[in-house]
C-alpha cells in the first residue's frame, strides 16, 4: 500500500467519528498552544532584550568596578570576617584602563561629590543646599530671584566619552578636549532654560563657583571646612533623541566636569584619614568592537577587577528566561500527555470497531507493517490536526496580547522615551515546525499500542467477527 493510500485511508477514518474526533484534537491542542504561546514569549522577550542592548550601542560596554572580599563566616570562631578591599580603582588606575588593548575610550565614572553652593558668576545667580551635610548627591536648590525651585546634579563624565553615544547633541560651544581651561564644565539646556538664560552661546566661557563642604573632627571648634572650585563653561548640550533610553533625559538639569577633575573634590570631601577609600565605585568602557569584548575583559579580570560585560548580562537574563520558559511550557506537556492517552483510548476503540475490516485488509495481503502503518498515520494526523489548531490560536491569542502591551507601552512612554520593541513575541519557523514535529511524534507514541494491537489480530477471527 502506497504512503499516500496510508494517509487517505487514516483521514476517512478520523472524518467517520467527527465528535470523537473533535474531542481529542481538542485536548491536543490546549497541549499544543501551551507550548507554542509560552516558548514563542521567552523567545521574543529575550530577543527584544537583546535588540534594545544592541540599539543603544551597549554590547561594547564594559563594567568595571572594585574588587572587594565580602564578610565570611568562620564556623571555628563563630565570627565573620573583616570586609576587604582586594583592588581599588583609582585615578592612576583609570589611566591605565584606559591605555589598555582594545579599549577606545572611558564613557563614564561613578564619584560622588556635593556641592553646597554653586554661583553663576556671569548671571549673579547662586544655587544653594538648606543642609549641605544631608544634600542628596550634587542636589541643590536655586534661590534669590529666581521663583521656581531649580536642582540641578554635579555629573562627572569621561573626557573622551562621545556626545552621540550618550545621546547628546552640542547646541553650543564644545565638547571636552585636551585644549580645555583647567576646570572645563558642559550644561545642559534644560538647566539654561532653568535660570532663565534664552541665548545658549552667551553661557560660553563664563565661569561657574562651586563651594564644598566637608566634616573636620580633628578640630571641634571648626565642625565644617569649605573649599572653592571654579569651572568654565565650554559648551552646552540637549538630548538628542527622547525616544531613546539614556542616563541623560530631556528635563535633565545639570553641570557635567570630566573624571579628573571631579577627582579633586571627592577626594579632599573624603578627607585626609580617609585617602584609602578614594576610588570609583564604577567605570564604564568602551571597547573597539564586540568580539573584542570578551578578551578585554578577560585582561581586566587577570588584574584583579571585577568586571560586567552587556554580553554577560543579555546570557544571564536569556538563561533565565529559558528556565522559566521551560517550566511554564510544562503545563503543556502535562496537556499533550493527556491528549496522548485520549488518542490512545481513541484508537483502541477504532481497533476493536474496526476488527473486521483489519481482516479484510489482511485478506487481501495487506502486511501487519501495513496496519500498523495505518493506524500510527490515523493517531499522527489527529496529533498534528490538535497541533495546527493550537497553534493558530496561539497566534492569534498572542497578537492580541502584543496589540495590548503595546498600546499601554505607547501610553505610558507619551512624552518620554520608548523603547524600540516591536513585539513580544517571536514565533519563527522552526518554532512552528519544532512544536509540530514534537506533538507528531507524541501521535505517533501514543499510536504504538493500538497499531501493535491490530496487527497481531487473528486473520480468521476477525473475518468472524460482528
Amino acid at each position: 500500500m502506497k504512503f499516500s493510500d496510508i494517509l487517505s485511508f487514516a483521514v476517512t477514518n478520523i472524518r467517520a467519528q467527527r465528535l470523537r474526533t473533535f474531542l481529542t484534537t481538542m485536548t491536543i491542542s490546549v497541549g499544543a498552544f501551551l507550548i507554542f504561546l509560552l516558548p514563542s514569549l521567552g523567545l521574543g522577550v529575550a530577543n527584544q532584550i537583546q535588540k534594545q542592548f544592541e540599539s543603544q550601542d551597549a554590547l561594547t560596554s564594559i563594567s568595571i568596578s572594585p574588587k572587594i572580599e565580602y564578610p565570611q563566616y568562620d564556623s571555628k570562631t563563630g565570627k565573620f570576617s573583616d570586609e576587604k578591599l582586594d583592588k581599588a580603582i583609582t585615578l592612576t588606575d583609570l589611566a591605565a584602563i584606559r591605555a589598555t588593548s582594545d579599549v577606545s575610550a572611558v564613557e563614564g565614572g561613578d564619584v560622588m561629590i556635593q556641592s553646597n553652593k554653586i554661583t553663576f558668576d556671569s548671571l549673579g545667580k547662586t544655587i544653594k543646599s538648606s543642609d549641605a551635610l544631608s544634600a542628596s548627591i550634587g542636589a541643590i536648590s536655586l534661590t534669590g530671584s529666581q521663583a521656581d525651585k531649580l536642582s540641578i546634579s554635579l555629573m562627572p563624565v569621561s573626557r573622551e566619552a562621545s556626545l552621540s553615544d550618550a545621546n547628546l547633541s552640542l547646541v553650543a560651544g564644545s565638547n571636552f578636549s585636551n585644549n580645555d581651561p583647567a576646570f572645563p564644565m558642559l550644561i545642559t539646556q534644560k538647566t539654561l532654560d532653568g535660570l532663565g538664560v534664552t541665548d545658549p552661546s552667551s553661557i560660553i566661557g563664563k565661569t561657574v563657583t562651586m563651594v564644598f563642604l566637608r566634616s573636620n573632627d580633628s578640630d571641634a571648634d571648626i565642625p565644617i571646612e569649605s573649599k572653592t572650585y571654579q569651572g568654565t563653561i565650554i559648551g552646552v548640550v540637549k538630548v538628542k533623541d527622547t525616544n531613546k533610553l539614556s542616563s541623560i533625559s530631556d528635563s535633565t538639569t545639570a553641570l557635567m566636569l570630566p573624571l579628573e577633575n571631579a577627582w579633586a573634590p571627592y577626594t579632599w570631601q573624603l578627607g585626609d584619614a580617609n585617602q584609602n577609600q578614594a576610588t570609583f565605585n564604577e567605570i564604564s568602557i568602551k571597547v573597539t568592537s564586540a568580539d573584542k569584548v570578551s578578551a578585554v575583559a578577560d585582561t581586566l579580570k587577570a588584574q584583579g577587577y571585577s568586571v560586567t560585560t552587556a554580553q554577560d548580562s543579555i546570557r544571564s537574563f536569556q538563561t533565565g528566561v529559558r528556565i522559566l520558559t521551560l517550566i511554564l511550557s510544562s503545563f503543556g506537556i502535562v496537556a499533550l500527555f493527556v491528549g496522548a492517552l485520549s488518542i490512545v483510548n481513541m484508537m483502541m476503540m477504532a481497533v476493536t470497531e474496526r476488527t473486521k475490516e483489519i481482516g479484510i485488509l489482511r485478506s487481501q495481503g495487506a502486511s501487519r507493517r501495513t496496519i500498523q502503518g495505518l493506524f500510527l498515520a490515523e493517531s499522527a494526523a489527529l496529533a498534528v490536526g490538535g497541533g495546527i489548531i493550537g497553534i493558530i490560536f496561539g497566534m492569534l491569542v498572542s497578537l492580541g496580547i502584543n496589540a495590548y502591551f503595546m498600546s499601554q507601552l505607547t501610553k505610558f512612554s507619551a512624552g518620554g522615551p520608548t523603547p524600540n520593541i516591536t513585539s513580544f513575541f517571536d514565533y519563527s519557523p522552526g518554532l512552528i515546525f519544532s512544536v509540530l514535529g514534537f506533538i507528531a511524534l507524541d501521535g505517533l507514541i501514543a499510536g504504538i499500542a493500538p497499531a501493535i494491537r491490530a496487527s497481531r489480530l487473528n486473520v480468521v477471527e476477525s473475518l468472524r467477527y460482528e
